[in-house]
């Protein structure tokens, strides 16, 4: 173009053309289970991330993100929801990130969750063996039905026969009750890359959950 002595329309015409013309010749196509599908890059991500705040095993398809910062992730998660990060602060691509539609919340929450439940599995309470779980449909109240005890079994007579006995019912009321606690993360932690705090953070949270479950067991 520049032998030609092209101006610069017809040089970006050209250009434009051209671009045109790669593109179509070389579609991206995602598919399901492959190294570049962006909800297999997304696990791996919140895999790596929890290792890096909780330590664990490491599965081979996950080291290659082992490295990456809180603002790798975030910077990767906009690129996968076609958002340019040319130019942007860290402050900027951790905005847009929640301003948007990345899965960077999703992989930090998946993360978070599985240090959570992990904590919460640790500390469970040996109270818990005196109980039995229930599924409710609900939050409105419910009963349970328990039969009485049997008593001790009697002889059996010379006769052969056997005394009949009864068990009477009891009915205990109970109902769904939810609870939480919340806590913020500031942009000075993500920016920071404090996965010491950003660890223990979950932490704490299944331990209190364990906790209140262990309380309310006492309280009963």
């Amino acid at each position: 173009m520049i032998d030609s002595g092209a101006d610069m329309i017809r040089v970006r015409a050209k250009l434009f053309d051209a671009v045109q013309t790669r593109a179509a010749a070389t579609p991206i196509i995602w598919t399901h289970g492959a190294s570049n599908d962006p909800a297999a890059i997304a696990r791996r991500q919140a895999e790596a991330l929890t290792v890096r705040m909780a330590g664990g095993e490491l599965a081979a398809d996950v080291r290659p993100y082992l490295g990456d910062s809180m603002l790798d992730i975030a910077r990767g998660a906009l690129t996968r929801a076609g958002v340019s990060v040319r130019g942007l602060s860290a402050d900027k691509v951790f905005q847009r990130t929640v301003q948007g539609t990345s899965d960077f919340p999703l992989v930090v929450s998946n993360a978070m969750n599985s240090v959570a439940l992990d904590a919460y599995q640790a500390a469970s309470s040996p109270l818990k063996s005196l109980a039995r779980q229930r599924t409710l449909p609900n939050f409105k109240p419910s009963t349970s039905i328990r039969l009485g005890d049997l008593g001790r079994l009697e002889p059996i007579s010379e006769s052969g026969e056997i005394t009949h006995a009864s068990r009477a019912e009891h009915g205990e009321s109970f109902k769904l009750a939810t609870f939480a606690r919340a806590l913020n993360l500031s942009r000075e932690l993500l920016i920071n890359d404090d996965l010491n705090l950003l660890g223990d953070t979950p932490r704490a949270f299944g331990e209190a959950a364990e906790a209140t479950e262990a309380d309310l067991m006492v309280d009963l």
